[in-house]
């Protein structure tokens, strides 16, 4: 059933309204409403409130298990994994503004677009296109490979408790360093799979390379692995238009594209 509501979801991503998932992100809004009443709690009690949803979606995941031929289920799954994809929609819309800048051959206005609503300062034309590689494969992996990962080898538990978790470190409370440690040690595996992906899609040698050090490497931030395997297995950036983030947007659809052919392959199986 897993392979269903993987391809639902990507329908329903790329052919309804519902780009950025489902409408409310009842998660971020889990999180902030929880944080101020837990200010002065144990951080492990904080965090136990932080999880609780999963305890309700496991019950509620068990009472539906083969109701009406498991189509409740099944919507269910699909539910909690549009609630868990990333709202950013890193492979459509997100950088509109910037490709228009960056047509025009307008570096100044692209460059105050990154640093306004990516955080990204740069110094020359050369490094903003990096920067905005390393940003789309970031946003991509966290908002999509992360949590479809997870859900995957531990069904909509691991996806909602990765999202939870993610969202959690994000707020000035006694969880967030505890879900900060927990996120890390959730993104070291699938984002080193990612890793992978791209090596088999991309520069393979240069790729793989880079994997080997960080193999062994616990303490690097995720979002740098990805940001460093990915651009190894692009290369340079284009310097010219749009080029450097159309790389990286064909990079990480062909890497999907694998995740979702060895899926399919392994539910045959």
């Amino acid at each position: 059933m897993s392979f269903l509501v993987l391809l639902l979801v990507v329908l329903i991503l790329r052919f309804t309204p519902w780009r950025t998932g489902f409408p409310l992100d009842l998660v971020t809004g889990w999180s902030k409403a929880l944080s101020p009443r837990c200010q002065h709690w144990h951080p492990l009690l904080a965090l136990t409130a932080l999880l609780s949803p999963l305890l309700l979606l496991w019950l509620l995941d068990g009472l539906l298990t083969g109701f009406v031929y498991g189509l409740f289920t099944l919507l269910l799954h699909v539910l909690v994994l549009l609630l868990c994809v990333g709202r950013s929609d890193p492979l459509g819309n997100l950088f509109d503004e910037l490709r228009q800048a960056l047509l025009r051959n307008d570096h100044q206005a692209a460059s105050l677009l990154a640093e306004r609503d990516f955080g990204l300062t740069t110094e020359n034309p050369q490094e903003l296109r990096s920067a905005l590689q390393g940003h789309m494969l970031w946003e991509t992996a966290h908002g999509y490979f992360i949590p479809l990962f997870w859900y995957l080898l531990l069904g909509p538990l691991g996806a909602l408790g990765y999202r939870l978790l993610q969202r959690g470190q994000g707020f000035s409370w006694p969880a967030a360093d505890w879900s900060a440690r927990l996120c890390h040690a959730l993104e070291w595996l699938p984002v080193r799979m990612l890793g992978l992906s791209f090596a088999l899609v991309g520069r393979f040698e240069q790729a793989l390379s880079v994997i080997r050090d960080y193999l062994g490497n616990w303490d690097q931030a995720a979002s740098q692995v990805v940001t460093r395997i990915g651009r190894a297995a692009l290369g340079q950036p284009e310097t010219a238009g749009t080029a450097a983030l159309d790389q990286a947007r064909q990079l990480l659809l062909r890497a999907l594209l694998i995740w979702v052919v060895m899926w399919a392959l392994i539910s045959l199986v």
